[in-house]
């Protein structure tokens, strides 16, 4: 394992397992730990598979709020990404009960500044939704639309 497949585990498999699995654990655990919390859990995957860890926890930033009452969301903000498909962010939108999850990457393409907008699930699958230059606010809006509406 290299750093970018050391990544690519974090942000598309641990932390997805984890949100699906125990989404009301991981927005308690963000809502204390952060950003640390993120790099902790990167230091972890490089230390176990000899990788040399190049982040820092000031890399890793939470950002927890609402997005409408009654649904959640959560925009982590990864390091920069140097390789495609690394993310820039990934956006976590729940409902209350915690019933309804929607795991959103925002992800590097081939070439820098190509962005993606991904959906994953609890099957570890994902839905592409193309290229579109947004803002973060944007993304954001877009990402509750699509977790409201994944066909609209």
């Amino acid at each position: 394992m290299d750093l970018r497949e050391a990544r690519y585990y974090m942000e598309h498999r641990m932390l997805p397992h984890l949100f699906f699995t125990g989404p009301s654990r991981l927005v308690s655990v963000l809502a204390v730990g952060k950003g640390e919390f993120l790099f902790n859990i990167m230091n972890d995957i490089c230390e176990n598979n000899q990788v040399k860890n190049v982040y820092a926890p000031k890399d890793f930033e939470v950002s927890i709020g609402k997005a409408e009452e009654g649904l959640g969301i959560i925009k982590l903000r990864m390091p920069e990404p140097l390789w495609e498909p690394l993310c820039y962010r990934i956006y976590l939108i729940f409902d209350e009960p915690y019933k309804k999850l929607g795991y959103f990457t925002v992800e590097r393409g081939a070439a820098a500044g190509e962005v993606f907008l991904c959906c994953w699930n609890t099957e570890s699958s994902h839905m592409s939704f193309g290229t579109e230059e947004l803002s973060e606010e944007e993304e954001a809006e877009k990402c509750v639309r699509l977790y409201k509406d994944p066909m609209g």
